[in-house]
């Protein structure tokens, strides 16, 4: 009788690139990025504000690219302001999001329709 022992190496997957702070200088009319990277493909990561849990909405996009995972949030606006984390397992990366400068006002015009 024989027997055979086989070790396998298991990666450890770990943040390779880290959420970075976002600072806008508009409001309500670009969208914010959070972008973050981890060492192996395939792998789920949760988003969440203030300790909230984000999902994608008509608000936010969430997007996994290989290993790069992107929160973008859609004409961030003042409401959008706050800390974001990115949870991957027993892993955290954290960023802020800032919005100072210019507020934006749209002015939609209506003109009236006249037919003979």
């Amino acid at each position: 009788m024989s027997r055979a022992v086989v070790a396998v190496a298991v990666e450890e997957v770990r943040f390779t690139r880290e959420l970075k702070d976002v600072k806008l200088n508009e409001v309500g009319v670009v969208d914010a990025v959070l972008e973050c990277e981890l060492s192996k493909d395939g792998q789920k990561v949760d988003w969440h504000k203030d300790s909230k849990k984000i999902r994608a909405d008509l608000e936010h996009d969430v997007v996994v690219d290989g290993r790069v995972h992107r929160l973008v949030i859609r004409k961030a606006a003042a409401k959008h302001v706050g800390t974001y984390r990115a949870d991957y397992m027993h892993l955290s990366t954290s960023a802020k999001l800032a919005i100072e400068g210019t507020v934006v006002l749209a002015a939609w015009w209506s003109h009236e329709l006249f037919t003979c």
